[in-house]
């Protein structure tokens, strides 16, 4: 038996709108947003990046070394980056490790207290139990003495 696919929901043109008018942008923030961005993001970004250009036309016109020693210093550059970002993971599972050590000084008291009333809770399951399965076993051992004297009997 195959199954027809249900038809697609259509929903009303009036609930792609969204229901709250946004007013237009403030110019006067906007403008100094975009001032903030230029200043502190895109001018330090191009500041480096000239840096870096004149750093190499004078390393490439000027002849500073070996290039032996340069193939170590641009190694150092390439890893550098690399020990600055796992450093964050290392701090991190220092932190987690700090962390548990403080709480293993903490939990065993508590984790006893609440080892306690789970015990104490155990106690009145069991006794509710027995409590409720009591009458029954009195019923069915009284069943049974009834049966073993009409067993005797029978056999008399």
């Amino acid at each position: 038996m195959s199954e027809q696919p249900t038809p697609p929901v259509e929903i009303p043109a009036e609930a792609e709108k969204p229901s709250i008018e946004l007013p237009p942008p403030n110019p006067v923030t906007r403008e100094r947003h975009k001032r903030e961005v230029r200043l502190q993001i895109i001018l330090p970004f191009l500041a480096f990046v000239l840096l870096l250009v004149v750093l190499a036309v004078i390393f490439t016109v000027f002849e500073v070394g070996q290039v032996g020693t340069w193939a170590e210093i641009s190694t150092i550059f390439l890893i550098v980056p690399v020990l600055i970002v796992s450093i964050i993971p290392l701090v991190l599972i220092v932190a987690v490790a700090y962390g548990v050590t403080k709480l293993l000084g903490i939990i065993p008291p508590y984790a006893r207290l609440v080892q306690n009333y789970f015990d104490l809770g155990l106690q009145y399951v069991k006794r509710g139990a027995n409590l409720l399965t009591e009458p029954f076993l009195k019923a069915r051992s009284g069943l049974a003495v009834v049966d073993t004297l009409f067993d005797k009997f029978k056999r008399q």
